[in-house]
């Protein structure tokens, strides 16, 4: 690809166009003004010049659509010179379908249609589709489409005949859904993609999927002007500034577990580093800190690590009461990585707040007990072995309780804080902020948390160390939700 009115790629353009390359099914989410959109492009015309036998289409709800939206515009005026494929077949109008199209020459020397189609009623997918035959199809907001049968159908059309079955390409990108994490993108690109168990006939399809996520950071050409002037615009509905500024997969936060205590006007401390915002405001530690506590919760692929202060500020009768500063985190979901990874980064997290403060630091880890109770079978050691050993002694892992009576106890114990006002997060832990106004309780009678989501990991290695620092008021709550509704009943302890 040379040199263009684009500029090169940017990296995560790269990283759109590696996904690609190596799976079917790739989702570029993220918010507007991100670029997804055109790094999607991009990786269509890679598509068309890589592929031989190659045949495109790009849907959307409606030509107009297509048209108007500027996605085929871009792709003809802007796209295709810039990566340097030649136009064999200016953009023409098909005397029969009365659909849009043009054709390029791929390295192969054939020429390659590309057309623009719209589906505008979900209904006649099958109807519509089923017959067809592509090597790639590119949706363009797939949000749009609310079912997944949508998916299921259009997916059957990667049948292009002189097409490797793994190189044939379903490319969408997206705003996240206003269903947030009830969509069946969320279910297929965070959920399935970043579960460690599943239903074994999900297998072929999950190792196909790859998500690439964009932030409007992502665009290094916006200027600073056009980005404030973008954040305006939603600053006043914070599910549409989450959605379309920050790109998160939320929907109304009625139904969220904290979302009656959580206060992110309140609670959030401080701003994330951007192009924009280089030198952010971070919350702190206090003076004098010398002390930090953290929590793991350690998995194959969905990994989370948080660091806080505990520091007792007076409350309104000059009483010290004990709070709590989320202070940074790291954050692995859906990937796969080896933890000798996690751990070195978590060094690095720790090792720039001994930095900053100045002073040695004591440490105490908390991680969930299965760390301590559970092999990892190809180096036959147990989870807090391996870290000890990964960490060069640094990090010695204590086990914090799990027992279903104790989840419900973190997740009440959670609520106080935050409605006592005993819970900080600084703005840099984006996956701390987004668990707590997101994650919900689960779908089942008898479900206390939705384990399925991608913020389950990050709840974990946050209530682990808050619920242990603060046994005395978890064992309570503990104890008086296990005793009898009788005032001649007798109080039974839980072992905890």
């Amino acid at each position: 690809m040379s040199d263009s009115l684009l500029g090169p790629p940017t990296p995560k353009c790269r990283k759109l166009l590696d996904a690609c390359r190596k799976f079917k099914y790739v989702l570029a989410s993220g918010p507007r003004f991100s670029t997804k959109t055109i790094s999607c492009l991009l990786a269509l015309c890679d598509h068309a010049y890589m592929t031989r036998n190659a045949n495109i289409v790009i849907i959307t709800v409606s030509q107009s659509a297509g048209l108007e939206s500027g996605v085929w515009n871009d792709l003809i005026d802007t796209v295709v010179p810039a990566f340097g494929l030649e136009i064999v077949k200016k953009p023409y109008i098909h005397p029969v379908s009365k659909k849009p199209a043009f054709e390029v020459r791929n390295k192969f020397g054939q020429n390659v249609k590309v057309q623009l189609d719209s589906l505008k009623d979900e209904r006649e997918v099958e109807k519509r589709y089923k017959s067809k035959r592509y090597s790639m199809i590119y949706i363009s907001e797939l949000s749009n489409f609310r079912f997944r049968l949508t998916f299921d159908i259009l997916c059957e059309c990667l049948r292009m005949i002189g097409v490797p079955d793994n190189e044939h390409l379903f490319l969408a990108d997206t705003n996240p859904s206003d269903e947030g994490d009830q969509s069946w993108i969320y279910f297929l690109w965070y959920i399935l993609l970043a579960s460690e168990t599943f239903d074994e006939k999900l297998r072929a399809i999950r190792s196909g999927l790859a998500l690439v996520e964009f932030v409007i950071a992502d665009n290094v050409f916006a200027s600073e002007a056009r980005i404030e002037e973008l954040k305006s615009r939603y600053a006043h509905d914070p599910d549409l500034y989450a959605r379309y500024i920050l790109g998160e997969w939320v929907t109304a936060t009625e139904d969220a577990l904290f979302a009656r205590v959580f206060k992110p006007n309140i609670h959030v401390i401080g701003d994330i580093a951007s192009p924009t915002n280089q030198d952010p405001e971070i919350m702190i530690p206090e003076h004098g800190c010398f002390e930090l506590i953290s929590g793991w919760d350690m998995g194959v692929v969905n990994s989370a690590f948080t660091i806080l202060e505990k520091w007792k500020p007076a409350d309104e009768n000059g009483s010290p009461v004990i709070s709590f500063k989320v202070l940074d985190e790291q954050v692995v979901i859906g990937e796969d990585f080896e933890m000798a990874y996690f751990v070195e980064k978590a060094l690095e997290k720790m090792q720039s707040w001994e930095d900053f403060l100045g002073v040695p630091v004591l440490w105490r880890h908390w991680s969930d007990r299965s760390a301590l109770d559970f092999k990892e079978p190809v180096a036959n050691k147990y989870h807090h072995e391996l870290v000890y050993e990964l960490s060069n002694g640094r990090v010695q892992l204590e086990g914090a309780t799990r027992t279903r009576e104790m989840l419900r106890a973190r997740i009440d114990l959670i609520r106080k804080l935050l409605f006592q006002d005993r819970l900080w997060i600084s703005g840099q832990c984006r996956a701390t902020i987004n668990m707590l106004k997101t994650i919900k309780k689960g779908r089942g009678q008898f479900s206390l948390i939705q384990t399925t989501s991608r913020h389950k990991h990050c709840f974990d290695s946050l209530s682990y160390p808050v619920s242990m620092e603060l046994f005395d008021e978890i064992q309570n709550a503990v104890i008086r939700r296990m005793r009898p509704n009788s005032n001649n009943a007798r109080v039974i302890s839980v072992g905890l």
